[in-house]
């Protein structure tokens, strides 16, 4: 992954998997991950990873297959780009993300307490994350001479970050003004596969 080093807050790169779905996630959340075994314990079912969901500890990137996908994380407050906003083929209902500092995203079974790849500093506090799939194929000069993706090609999902309250949990809104999360494994109602941009 390769993070921007200026005011934009924004993480770039290919995450892939080999269990069926791409996690965002921090590293404080699964303290008590450090092995397979702990991992099986924690995450090793699809009702243990959904109680993970919604206690806001990963945000699933699950379109319901393997694969290696170009994938960005913004947390500028700038939203999607005019490019990325054109060829736009699905977004998500917002997750939460329970974030202690910094942000990482990579396969389901890379979950952990100490992940390896550069994750995205964050301020702390709850956020609200939206995952938008990007139809990058669509775009005209999308691949280059030998098939492969262009340089400048759109990223296959980019995912928009909103802080939306303190990790304090009493400081959080509640009652009527509290925000509604999606709780699903799968990223989207209409969940579908695209060709890995990689």
């Amino acid at each position: 992954m390769t993070r921007k080093e200026n005011a934009v807050a924004e993480l770039s790169g290919v995450a892939s998997t080999e269990s069926g779905m791409l996690a965002i996630f921090s590293p404080e959340e699964f303290a008590g991950v450090r092995d397979q075994a702990s991992w099986a314990a924690e995450l090793g079912s699809a009702e243990k990873i959904r109680e993970r969901i919604v206690a806001g500890g990963l945000v699933p990137v699950n379109i319901g297959g393997d694969g290696a996908w170009q994938v960005v994380l913004r947390a500028d407050g700038t939203g999607l780009t005019e490019r990325e906003d054109r060829y736009l083929m699905l977004s998500s209902e917002p997750y939460l993300l329970v974030c202690h500092g910094i942000a990482h995203i990579g396969g389901i079974e890379e979950v952990c307490a100490e992940p390896e790849d550069t994750g995205l500093p964050l301020r702390p506090g709850r956020y609200s994350v939206v995952v938008h799939l990007i139809e990058w194929e669509a775009e005209p000069g999308s691949r280059d001479a030998d098939g492969q993706p262009a340089a400048d090609a759109l990223p296959d999902f980019v995912v928009l970050l909103e802080w939306d309250a303190p990790l304090v949990s009493d400081l959080a809104p509640s009652g009527p003004f509290a925000p509604v999360y999606r709780q699903e494994l799968m990223t989207f109602d209409a969940a579908q596969r695209v060709s890995p941009n990689c």
